[in-house]
């Protein structure tokens, strides 16, 4: 039976709704809090969110209501996010972020307060990406450099997505480090969870305890677009620039869920969904697309998804 309990968490922005109802349904079958099950959270952009959130101590109904009450004010839209762009090209140029980032702080700022990142009542790992230095940054709540760096930071750090929002600086340590979205990275932080669970059990036992990890891997719902051998034929500059993006993300996520299934055999639980009726639009936050992802949802939940979370049940108990 495992023993070391992983919860992995994708980025996708406002479909996070998506992972926050799952995890609700999963709260509610254990008939315990998540953060009293899992060993080690692992999230990246909206899946640091709930990582952090769970891990402060927050039931998952709490969190479904923190994405039920202000999902559309990160993403607000309508004349007043028309007239924030049009007063940031004054100071940043015609080429500026789509939001300003100030609702985002704002919400993160009401969600958690002053708690500082090495207070979390599980060991927890979010991802970003410095632009300084060109390279991953993964922050550890038990690792001393990251301790006092309040929890909201290193959230917006790891949400603060290419286009949507600028870069967070981040000033620690005598540095000024630009970060963005953790999804550049990992949209998918499963192997990220894998890796650490291992070294921290390699440590502790002196062996290869892959057989000792149960990872439960949740993602926010995909909208694959099938291109035909014809169109793909003639696709150039122009043709590709949204489904290389698309392809560029699903691709790294589905390798690495690959390469976790594969490490971890029976003990991996991944939870993905097609979307059918919620918008794949990362800053679609409006209730009424709120209520379409809930439909996907639970009709996964009704389906394939309801057993693999009864298996999923047995090996964290």
């Amino acid at each position: 039976m495992a023993n070391y309990k992983i919860l992995s968490l994708d980025g996708g922005g406002a479909r996070g709704y998506i992972t926050t109802l799952w995890l609700q349904e999963l709260e509610k079958r254990l008939g315990k809090p998540l953060y009293e099950v899992f060993d080690l959270i692992v999230g990246t952009s909206t899946g640091s969110i709930i990582a952090s959130g769970i891990s402060s101590g927050l039931s998952a109904n709490e969190i479904v209501e923190l994405y039920e009450n202000f999902t559309d004010k990160i993403f607000e839209q309508g004349p007043m996010r028309w007239w924030d762009k049009l007063k940031r090209t004054f100071t940043q140029g015609i080429d500026s972020p789509k939001y300003s980032g100030d609702n985002l702080e704002k919400v993160f700022r009401i969600a958690y307060g002053s708690l500082k990142f090495g207070k979390l009542g599980v060991d927890t790992l979010i991802t970003s990406y410095d632009l300084r230095d060109s390279k991953p940054l993964i922050f550890k709540s038990f690792d001393p450099r990251f301790k006092k760096i309040p929890v909201w930071e290193i959230v917006k750090a790891s949400s603060s997505a290419p286009i949507y929002f600028p870069a967070h600086i981040l000033r620690f340590d005598n540095e000024v480090l630009p970060l963005i979205d953790g999804g550049v990275v990992a949209n998918n932080p499963s192997m990220v969870g894998i890796v650490e669970g291992y070294r921290i059990l390699s440590e502790q036992n002196n062996t290869t305890p892959f057989k000792d990890i149960v990872l439960a891997s949740f993602g926010t719902g995909e909208k694959r677009e099938s291109i035909s051998a014809e169109k793909a034929d003639k696709l150039g500059l122009i043709g590709w620039i949204k489904p290389i993006s698309d392809i560029l993300f699903d691709g790294a996520m589905d390798s690495v869920d690959y390469m976790a299934k594969n490490f971890l055999g029976e003990n991996h639980y991944r939870f993905q969904t097609e979307l059918k009726y919620g918008s794949e639009n990362l800053d679609n936050g409006t209730p009424e697309n709120l209520d379409d992802l809930a439909k996907d949802a639970r009709e996964y939940l009704t389906n394939s998804g309801s057993e693999k979370m009864d298996r999923l049940i047995k090996s964290l108990s």
